[in-house]
């Protein structure tokens, strides 16, 4: 179950017969941890991540066995940016119950928000084993990639990532800008194209493209596309502005 962008676990309930004897009448019942997961997921749904984490102590506290309150709890961490942490959370969730395939994806997440590219790569790929559908993770994977200089690798992500959901532009931007960083100029321009045709207003497809036409010495189509980030918002670098005006004036 996806919700807010983590991947969450759906609970389960074992129904046992009581024998009837045992029915008894009682006015307020003691909370119990699933009694805290539900109302910190329900804080966690409005966003209000202190007061999920509050709940979620108090789960732990009752069953510390609980791989899920761990879990949640890291969710409600990451979400807060304390990577740590979460990471710390993800950590006790799987040591409790090693094929908690969510925990994978969600500890990725929290490694390369900390920087820390290999392992965030190690979770996204045993992530996979459970999720090899979802191109998110591929979109995420190959953003390691990117960010480690693997730029062939993320190349091959981003390409799945759009297999998936072909009308992803980011992936094919990012997949432009990694094919940029390769020198295949023109399959980088394709790329851009794609993303502008699926969102016509994306300012840094169109900024990534004038780069590319530069590269390429076509500089009016260079010179069109800054025109046309800016109209957008883009703010173009003014190193950049002042090599294709250089480029124009030699033309």
């Amino acid at each position: 179950m996806v919700n807010n962008g983590l991947f969450f676990r759906l609970r389960y309930y074992i129904l046992i017969s009581m024998p009837l004897f045992l029915i008894a009448l009682t006015c307020h019942a003691a909370n119990t941890a699933e009694d805290y997961l539900a109302k910190g997921d329900e804080y966690f749904k409005g966003s209000a991540y202190d007061k999920a984490i509050a709940e979620y102590n108090q789960a732990i506290s009752l069953n510390p066995e609980s791989a899920e309150g761990y879990f949640n709890r890291g969710n409600a961490y990451l979400k807060k940016k304390n990577f740590k942490e979460a990471i710390a959370d993800y950590n006790k969730a799987l040591e409790i119950d090693p094929i908690f395939s969510g925990v994978y994806y969600n500890r990725a997440r929290a490694y390369f928000d900390e920087n820390d590219i290999d392992n965030a790569i190690a979770d996204f790929t045993r992530a996979e084993e459970f999720f090899s559908g979802d191109y998110e993770l591929y979109y995420s994977r190959a953003r390691a990639y990117f960010k480690k200089s693997d730029y062939a690798q993320a190349i091959l992500d981003y390409t799945k990532a759009v297999e998936l959901k072909p009308n992803h532009a980011v992936s094919y931007c990012n997949r432009g800008n990694a094919q940029l960083k390769l020198g295949n100029t023109k399959e980088a321009i394709a790329d851009y194209d794609k993303a502008i045709e699926l969102y016509p207003e994306f300012d840094k497809a169109y900024y990534n493209r004038a780069a590319a036409y530069f590269l390429l010495k076509e500089y009016d189509k260079s010179l069109v596309d800054v025109k046309k980030a800016e109209a957008l918002g883009y703010k173009i670098p003014q190193d950049f502005r002042e090599q294709l005006n250089r480029a124009l004036e030699k033309k």
